[in-house]
């Protein structure tokens, strides 16, 4: 098992429904195995605290190329500040999205890698919560 590598650091799955489109919310629930994550890598990242990793799987495919539809992202919701320009995990009403954020004015621009979806700008960021900050992405090649 995973446990006999104490260099691996076990990372929860979880479902929450986090879209790479207009998306609804689902519960959060735990998805099955953890994935080992090398803590050198994790560092490498600048993560500070395991604990408040998750991995979560994209749906949609308003984030191509970077992201695509069945992508597993590594999300740190420990971070709650905006660093304008990454990818992060949004609720906005009530909904969640993978977008990029950046800072206009007093706005939020949300906004996605694949050109056919258009800006949304949030001028009332209370209605927006950031979830966590996307550091790392994996998927299937088979």
């Amino acid at each position: 098992g995973m446990s006999a590598n104490p260099a691996l650091v076990p990372v929860a799955r979880i479902e929450i429904g986090a879209s790479a489109g207009p998306g609804g919310v689902a519960d959060i629930e735990d998805r099955g195995p953890p994935i080992g994550f090398d803590g050198a890598l994790l560092r490498d990242l600048g993560v500070k605290r395991a604990a408040a990793l998750s991995i979560i799987r994209v749906a949609g495919d308003s984030m191509e190329p970077t992201l695509r539809d069945g992508d597993d992202i590594l999300v740190d919701r420990s971070v709650s500040t905006v660093r304008p320009g990454a990818i992060h995990v949004l609720r906005v009403d009530d909904m969640l999205l993978v977008k990029r954020l950046v800072r206009e004015g007093g706005a939020y621009v949300i906004r996605s890698d694949n050109p056919a979806f258009a800006d949304v700008r949030i001028e009332d960021t209370a209605s927006m919560t950031v979830i966590g900050r996307v550091l790392w992405c994996g998927r299937r090649l088979v």
